[in-house]
């Protein structure tokens, strides 16, 4: 399970990273700005489940709304962690995660494929 969440966040960000480099031409811009957007996935999608925690206050995460819960499926620390998991919380919310992670994946390529084109080079 491990090995397979690993997998898919790596695929993911590298798709996302492949975007970035169709989009920008210098190397220094392809390489620091899907770090960016890494530390950004994982940085504000903490701090919106921060607020949404502040404000409802829950006690548990199964008392959770749907809601508040949605933030961190964008987050790749969040689906690493899954596996820690207990079985009844993990499959819901790993199989959600692993949903996003691929849609980002795929619409990265997809994107990226598109601006090669438009861009004229062979691919």
């Amino acid at each position: 399970m491990a090995t397979l969440t690993s997998i898919v966040v790596l695929a993911a960000v590298s798709a996302i990273g492949l975007y970035w480099s169709s989009v920008f031409r210098r190397s220094v811009h392809a390489t620091a700005v899907p770090d960016a957007t890494v530390i950004a996935m994982t940085g504000v999608t903490l701090v919106i489940f921060a607020i949404e925690m502040s404000i409802h206050h829950p006690r548990n995460w199964d008392s959770m709304t749907f809601a508040a819960k949605v933030p961190l499926y964008f987050n790749p620390l969040f689906f690493l962690t899954m596996n820690c998991a207990p079985p009844r919380q993990l499959y819901p919310e790993w199989i959600g995660c692993f949903g996003v992670f691929a849609l980002l994946g795929r619409l990265a390529i997809g994107l990226a494929l598109w601006n090669l084109r438009q861009s004229g080079e062979i691919v």
